[in-house]
């Protein structure tokens, strides 16, 4: 019987590892993983080496990401570009190559969906219920924990063998657990059914909350436009008026009892007179300091509408991100989860199941090339490294020539 499946994976082998086969899936993967370890090292590279990356919350998710996505690159893609030449010999033959292969592939495979889940629970935390829960540097090191934690576990389980092993699998081109083992079968039925429908809900919600809060400030800027355009116009007053210089008992309003109760108040034979000077000095004083706080409230408002505006700006900005992350990694990994739980059969199903894995190998190269060329700050950081590069490269054939001067050469 082992025979027999030697022999049926040999001929599957010789059948996959054709000229055309093997010419066009090393090309392809030769453009994937330098792009992917490019891209992915220089987003780590720049949040670790700016401080005011580095000191956002949402930064270390994304440098989580990051260092998944570079793991993934650096030891299941090589692997993989080595299978596609041997056929899967090297890794079906050394059980402890699979094994570490294995390892690494699931450690740094499975921390991705983990952390884009908790990138967008933590976005939705921010924008949705950021009374209740503002930014907070622990709750993202627990994300972080959870994150790492579950791919740990779920990358040693295979090791122990209790559960499931790795082999080396044809359609991916590396070793892996297979997903029809029940404990991964349950995993990847739940990357469809509960993960990716929670992720677009979480980011329907986030898009509204932005959306009506957009709206609110929008009302607000056409208020305070209006109150500027009175104000110049000479509507609204902030000038005191006019202190009044006639005794209150002449105004019918004002009842005797009223009067007699207000202080610097004289009697005479004939009635009751109110002392002017001291009412008109009160009088003033008590106007001008209504208006001056009439005036701090409205800079208050100007000030305070200002500030919810650039954060509400900051905030959808970031939310932009955080969606095309999420949907670029939906796009890039149901084609494979289709494929490898058997939910799609296809009679020969080499080139799609190749294909499918490749395309999530093209996940690694745009998650960090999302993040790098949409945030502002890390582009323009990346621009700035560009320039002092090319400055120095520019300046490096005269450090030589000045050299050669010094030392009295031609």
């Amino acid at each position: 019987m082992e025979r027999i499946s030697e022999n049926i994976m040999t001929m599957y082998n010789q059948s996959s590892n054709s000229a055309a086969n093997v010419a066009l899936e090393s090309l392809s993967l030769f453009i994937i993983m330098p792009g992917s370890i490019l891209a992915s090292g220089m987003a780590t590279f720049v949040i670790l080496n700016t401080r005011s990356l580095r000191k956002h919350a949402h930064n270390l998710l994304i440098l989580s990401l990051n260092i998944a996505d570079l793991g993934v690159a650096l030891f299941t893609m090589p692997c993989a570009m080595i299978s596609v030449f041997d056929g899967g010999k090297y890794l079906t033959r050394n059980t402890n190559a699979c094994k570490v292969n294995g390892f690494l592939a699931v450690l740094f495979t499975f921390a991705i969906p983990s952390l884009i889940l908790t990138i967008t629970l933590e976005r939705f935390l921010v924008v949705n219920l950021s009374q209740r829960f503002p930014p907070n540097r622990r709750r993202v090191y627990i994300f972080i924990a959870i994150s790492w934690g579950t791919s740990l576990i779920s990358a040693i389980l295979p090791l122990t063998g209790w559960i499931s092993s790795y082999t080396y699998i044809p359609t991916t081109r590396h070793c892996s657990p297979p997903w029809l083992d029940p404990v991964f079968y349950v995993a990847g039925i739940s990357l469809l059914v509960v993960e990716i429908p929670l992720l677009l809900l979480l980011y329907a919600a986030i898009i509204y909350n932005l959306k009506k809060t957009g709206t609110k400030l929008k009302k607000t800027g056409l208020g305070d436009k209006s109150c500027k355009e009175c104000s110049a116009t000479g509507d609204e007053t902030t000038s005191p008026p006019p202190s009044v210089s006639r005794p209150l008992e002449d105004d019918p309003k004002v009842e005797s009892e009223t009067v007699h109760g207000i202080p610097n108040v004289t009697s005479s034979t004939e009635g009751t007179v109110v002392s002017s000077s001291g009412v008109e000095s009160k009088t003033t004083r008590g106007k001008i300091r209504a208006n001056l706080k009439t005036k701090g409230r409205r800079l208050f408002k100007q000030k305070s509408f200002g500030a919810r505006k650039r954060q509400w700006s900051a905030q959808r900005r970031v939310a932009t991100i955080g969606a095309v992350l999420v949907i670029t990694t939906i796009i890039c990994w149901i084609p494979y989860l289709l494929v490898h739980l058997d939910i799609i059969p296809l009679p020969d199903n080499h080139w799609f199941g190749v294909m499918t894995m490749w395309f999530a190998f093209t996940n690694v190269l745009l998650d960090p090339a999302i993040y790098t060329f949409m945030n502002r700050q890390a582009r323009a950081e990346l621009q700035r490294y560009f320039k002092n590069l090319k400055i120095s490269c520019q300046l490096k054939p005269c450090r030589v020539q000045l050299q050669h001067c010094i030392r009295g050469e031609d």
